[in-house]
């Protein structure tokens, strides 16, 4: 959602003038095949502009010029719109080589989303109009609130149809919605997003290998210290919690454990290889492990160094 700084709410009713059954002008371009166009794009960019609210009070189905009417006036009414806005595309002449131009209709006093409408649709270099007072019109004489008829431009005239096509629909309907927010919609602060939610810290056991390593050292701990642990493969809290201090002489299972994470890690027990006893070439390859781990270069396995012959 786009942040334009509205404090109060904003309901706006949109309306595309004419349907297929109440057939709008037609000339080089056709009014109600273009003020869908426009009309659609306007209705999606004000959803997503926060505090507004955004009713499409377009007809489809009515057959007679004046239920055509009294539809988006009704359905306006009703819902209680702060602002309507009625989208057509004008005509005067059969043909007409040049330029004719853009105006907005109101029924009194021109307000000052009108203004900004008509001036944001000039700038896109069509003939400036002018703001026009109508209040024979419909849409402007029966709306309970501020209302407005956007005349695009005219279909029979060639420099206003060729700008037009140049700038195309979704120029015209963010310069509309611009107008009825009163501020650049591609330049307004958006909303900062919330905070993500803080991602859940990595169990123990995700950063160290699992398997039969760990199974391998969990069974040994069960067997020689009555450990109790699950024999799960998981190098978690629990077996960290029940890890041995290993140092040089020691001899057994758990030292061959310990030189085989040492080979695994691609360290040199040395050329006894994995004999099971924590000899001189184990005891370096241990303050190997540590120097390259950052620990307490003392060749002893303890919690640390189990930790570094175990991590992923």
């Amino acid at each position: 959602m786009i942040d334009v700084g509205l404090k109060k709410a904003l309901k706006v009713a949109v309306r595309g003038g004419h349907n297929k059954l109440v057939p709008g002008s037609n000339g080089l371009i056709n009014e109600v095949t273009e003020d869908r166009l426009v009309k659609n794009e306007v209705v999606a960019l004000l959803k997503n502009i926060k505090n507004v609210s955004v009713l499409d009070v377009t007809s489809e189905t009515s057959n007679t010029i004046n239920s055509d009417l009294a539809y988006g006036v009704s359905k306006a009414n009703s819902w209680g719109a702060h602002t309507f806005v009625s989208i057509h595309f004008n005509n005067a002449y059969k043909t007409y080589k040049g330029a004719i131009g853009h105006e907005t209709l109101v029924y009194g006093t021109a307000s000052a989303r009108a203004k900004a409408i008509q001036k944001n649709i000039v700038s896109l270099g069509f003939k400036d109009r002018g703001v026009k007072k109508r209040p024979d019109l419909y849409e402007l004489r029966m709306t309970d609130m501020e209302a407005m008829i956007v005349e695009v431009c005219f279909v029979e005239a060639t420099e206003d149809v060729a700008l037009y096509k140049k700038v195309g629909y979704k120029a015209i309907a963010k310069k509309i919605v611009e107008g009825i927010v009163g501020a650049k919609i591609d330049e307004a602060q958006k909303p900062v997003p919330s905070k993500p939610a803080p991602s859940k810290p990595k169990e123990t056991w995700e950063n160290y290998i699992t398997g039969e390593d760990v199974k391998s050292l969990q069974k040994e701990l069960n067997s020689q210290f009555n450990a109790g642990l699950s024999v799960d493969g998981y190098f978690g809290d629990n077996t960290i919690a029940k890890l041995v201090i290993v140092k040089r002489g020691a001899s057994g299972s758990i030292t061959k454990i310990i030189q085989k994470r040492l080979t695994a890690k691609k360290f040199n027990v040395g050329k006894a290889g994995c004999d099971g006893v924590f000899g001189a070439g184990t005891e370096t390859a241990v303050k190997e492990i540590q120097k390259v781990n950052k620990l307490t270069i003392d060749g002893i396995v303890g919690t640390n160094t189990w930790k570094a012959l175990y991590r992923k």
